[in-house]
């Protein structure tokens, strides 16, 4: 799968160009979702993918999954259609037939849900690569970033 990393890299530059310029317009780079978090979902799910076609699509839908915490004053419906803003200018003409794209917004909308067996195979790759990109030591750094006053250990806890 790193052939699909390098090749989403190349394919979709501009894409992650507009997705980058709006965390940085936003200033949202230093919330602990910000844009390296999307990169490194995106990565991720381009690895775990079940065919070079899902990873591309999870990849495409990592990347831009984040979009409410970009825009935290918009509502969800306003969101979906940031996502397809960025679909439809990121991509190369005609890179999404119509039901790609749906499965792109599916699971850029349910990402944060639990696992349904009705999800779509981008919404299951996704979900599990958000999920491990939530597992390593860049994870507990985020959190104590951004959660200064909690204590790493409470010594009254039996």
């Amino acid at each position: 799968m790193i052939q699909t990393q390098k090749r989403c890299w190349e394919k979709f530059s501009k894409l992650t160009r507009l997705v980058q310029e709006d965390y940085r317009t936003q200033h949202a780079f230093g919330a602990g979702h910000n844009f390296y978090h999307a990169l490194m979902v995106a990565q991720y799910a381009s690895l775990i993918a079940e065919s070079e076609l899902i990873g591309e699509l999870a990849w495409i839908a990592a990347l831009t999954h984040d979009t409410d915490r970009i825009f935290p004053r918009m509502g969800p419906e306003d969101v979906l259609r940031k996502v397809r803003r960025y679909l439809e200018e990121g991509l190369p003409r005609l890179a999404l037939t119509d039901a790609w794209t749906e499965a792109v917004i599916e699971a850029v909308r349910d990402h944060s849900k639990r696992n349904d067996p009705r999800d779509n195979p981008v919404t299951v790759t996704l979900k599990d690569a958000d999920r491990l990109g939530n597992l390593g030591p860049h994870h507990w750094l985020r959190a104590a970033q951004f959660r200064p006053t909690i204590l790493p250990v409470d010594p009254r806890d039996p």
